[in-house]
């Protein structure tokens, strides 16, 4: 009896080691979306609109337009999506 338990022992413990190497791997093939760089300071980084003055006097951060901001921040869209939209 002790011999399929300790079998069983060792397949699982292959079979640990075998996903946990492959999602290392997989972790590391993986790239960060590409934004589109900001023209300019005053400029959208996502999809190039000017940010109105209101918003940087609001948020002199600010990096994206009041609309690209709230798709990404309710999850509806990611950056690179919303530049494949805007320019069609």
């Amino acid at each position: 009896m002790a011999d399929v338990i300790d079998q069983a022992q060792e397949y699982d413990e292959l079979f640990r080691r075998n996903a946990l190497t492959a999602h290392l791997n997989k972790s590391k093939m993986a790239t960060p979306p590409k934004r589109r760089p900001a023209r300019t300071k005053r400029e959208c980084a996502d999809c190039g609109v000017s940010i109105p003055v209101k918003r940087l006097k609001a948020n002199p951060a600010a990096t994206r337009c009041v609309a690209c901001q709230i798709l990404v921040e309710q999850g509806v869209a990611t950056p690179s999506s919303m530049n494949k939209q805007r320019r069609d």
